[in-house]
This record gives structure tokens, C-alpha cells and sequence, in this order.
């Protein structure tokens, strides 16, 4: 058994997991080699470091929906996924091969928590992950314009996402300047093949009015819609709806 002075010393060095490792095995390593004892120490120590990233990098990456989980996908037949495609996509495939995705749907068709999903199994796989509101990024973009530095290095974090998911994607019409700021991001990606999520509720070749045909417009269109693939989430009832509790379902009937 661990002495109790070992022990604290080690949770002073932040090191309590090794106790607490130490201690859950102590009661089985009567006639266990040094080296088994050693084996299952360092698991124990790997599994709860790992962990702890997983959930810093979650935390991290400000997602809409942080409990999402892909294999928590409502996949009624009404919603005609292609379930192959959302098996690739939770594998990050599309991210090692450079790859788009665009999430297209109605207002409440659960963009934001497939992206979300999407996004904690990147971070699962230790990807680095950052997910933005288009138009809250283009406002602190235009706003960081004044000072050159710091703008640079905002559009380095940006460009060096490993996955980028922009929420709300067009969701009112844009002026030219946040549309030469959303150039400068998907540009950027685009040269260094780092995969972008988009979330918005037009296709792709509504884009260009909602950008108010500026000359940036096209280009951008051109480096998603020719590098991505394409989900649709359709059905009549919004996700909000389909996971309302009960109690409000009830509620709402009467």
C-alpha cells in the first residue's frame, strides 16, 4: 500500500490520478510482477489523461450542443439522412482528406447539434476545434481591422483550426465588408486544407444574393461548394420538437 506521506506529496504535484490509480489496483497485486503492476498503473494514468484533453478540448471549442453525440442521431425515415455519410463524417475522414461539410436545413432541423456532434467527435480524436457565429466572427474581424496585429493573429487562430464550424451561416443578408472578412477566413482554410462545418439554412447557390453579389461571393461559393459534402436534414418536425419533454408535450396538448 502507498504510504499516506507518498501519497500526498503526489496530489500536491497534481499527480492524484497516479494515487488514485495505485490505491483501485493495491488490493489485487498480491504475487503481481513489478512490471504488470507498472502496465496497469500506466493505462489507468493514459485513460484519465486522455480524458481529461477530450473534455478540455470540448470545453474549448464553444460548441452550441456539447452533450451531442452522433450515435444519438434521430434517424426517422422522414429525415432521409444518408447514414453512410454520417457514419464517415462522425469517423473524420473529411478532415484528414482537407474536406467541407455543409449542413443544410430549416430553422429548428437540428444543424447546430449535428455540428455539434460532429465536432465533439473530432475533439475525440484530438483535433482542434473552434465553432463561431458567422456573423459575431466578421463583426470581430471588422472590429480587430484597426489594429493590423491583432487582426493577423485572430485570422491565424482561425485559419488554423483544425476543424472550423461556422454556425448561422448567411442568416441575414451581408454587406461587403463582412464578406471580404469571410473571404479572408475561408480563403485562408482553403490554402492549408483545414475542414470547415457550415450551418445554414439556404443552398449553396442562394449564397451569392445573401453575400449582395459582392465580387468576394463567388469565390467563396467556388472553395466551399466544390470541396464539401452535402447534409440535408428535412422532416416536418423541428428538433427543438422532436426532443421536447414530456411535461411541455403534455402542456402544450392541453
Amino acid at each position: 500500500m502507498m504510504k499516506q506521506q507518498t501519497a500526498a506529496k503526489l496530489r500536491k504535484m497534481n499527480m492524484g490520478a497516479m494515487v488514485d490509480a495505485a490505491e483501485s489496483i493495491d488490493g489485487r497485486s498480491a504475487g503481481m510482477a513489478k512490471e504488470d503492476w507498472l502496465e496497469i498503473l500506466v493505462d489507468h494514468l493514459y485513460e484519465e489523461r486522455m480524458s481529461n484533453r477530450v473534455t478540455n478540448s470540448i470545453r474549448a471549442a464553444h460548441l452550441p450542443c456539447p452533450d451531442a453525440c452522433v450515435e444519438d442521431l434521430i434517424t426517422d425515415s422522414e429525415r432521409r439522412l444518408d447514414l453512410g455519410l454520417i457514419d464517415s463524417l462522425a469517423a473524420c475522414t473529411y478532415i484528414t482528406r482537407g474536406r467541407d461539410v455543409v449542413i443544410m436545413g430549416a430553422a429548428g432541423a437540428g444543424k447546430s447539434w449535428l455540428a455539434s456532434a460532429l465536432g465533439v467527435s473530432a475533439c475525440r480524436r484530438l483535433f482542434r476545434v473552434e465553432c463561431v457565429n458567422m456573423l459575431e466572427m466578421c463583426d470581430e474581424l471588422a472590429i480587430l481591422r484597426q489594429t493590423p496585429d491583432a487582426h493577423a493573429r485572430r485570422l491565424k487562430q482561425l485559419r488554423n483550426r483544425q476543424l472550423l464550424i461556422v454556425d448561422d451561416w448567411l442568416l441575414r443578408e451581408t454587406g461587403q465588408d463582412a464578406v471580404d472578412e469571410l473571404f479572408a477566413v475561408v480563403d485562408a482554410r482553403n490554402k492549408t486544407r483545414h475542414s470547415t462545418i457550415v450551418c445554414t439554412q439556404y443552398t449553396i447557390e442562394g449564397w451569392p444574393q445573401r453575400m449582395g453579389g459582392y465580387p468576394a461571393a463567388e469565390s467563396i461559393v467556388d472553395r466551399i461548394r466544390n470541396n464539401s459534402y452535402k447534409v440535408l436534414l428535412q422532416g416536418d418536425k423541428s428538433m427543438r420538437e422532436r426532443c421536447m419533454g414530456d411535461d411541455i408535450r403534455r402542456q402544450r396538448a392541453d
